[in-house]
């Protein structure tokens, strides 16, 4: 499988994100992604579509809509909890990483519970049970341009380092 795409690339760093756990434990919560800038939130419908076909339900805090993977704290949290609930609408299939992108929410505002909005605090307690998805060098939450730069856990592409290039990189994210 080639990372020189996106998606590709993308399904590769989450699925690597979640294998902080011992081998042949289960993925016990989810992958939090963090979108302080919401710059991934603006492309989320189609890069749920085509990460579902690597095995990754990807899902937004938001109001609730199920049919679109969006919704708030506790929907999220029974979908992680309670996977095989008969009635819960955009239930998890088996053997598929749960993410869960939250917009307007930074890596550090996770390490600081209380001074998140009362709804997004319920999923601080994922970090600890699944982990976090972020730059693991620099600690910092990932926006589209320096994902595509990264050299470790990004696509490694060679892009300038301006604010016209990230606008650019981040404008052109719902078409893959």
């Amino acid at each position: 499988m080639s990372d020189r795409t996106l998606i590709h690339g993308l399904a590769r760093a989450l699925v690597d994100a979640s294998q902080t756990f011992e081998s042949g434990k289960e993925w016990p919560g989810a992958l939090l992604w963090p979108d302080p800038e919401r710059q991934w939130s603006s492309g989320f419908s189609d890069l749920r579509r085509r990460l579902a076909s690597q095995n990754i339900a990807l899902y937004v805090h938001g109001e609730y809509s199920p049919e679109e993977g969006i919704g708030p704290s506790i929907w999220l949290r029974c979908l992680i909890d309670a996977p095989d609930a008969p009635d819960l609408k955009g239930a998890i299939p088996m053997d598929t990483l749960p993410v869960i992108l939250l917009p307007g929410v930074s890596w550090r505002n996770l390490r600081e519970p209380l001074t998140l909005p009362r709804g997004v605090q319920m999923l601080v307690e994922m970090q600890y049970r699944g982990d976090v998805f972020r730059q693991r060098r620099q600690a910092r939450d990932w926006n589209v341009a320096t994902f595509l730069r990264d050299t470790d856990q990004g696509l490694g592409l060679e892009m300038s380092v301006d604010a016209r290039t990230d606008e650019a990189a981040q404008g052109h994210l719902s078409p893959y």
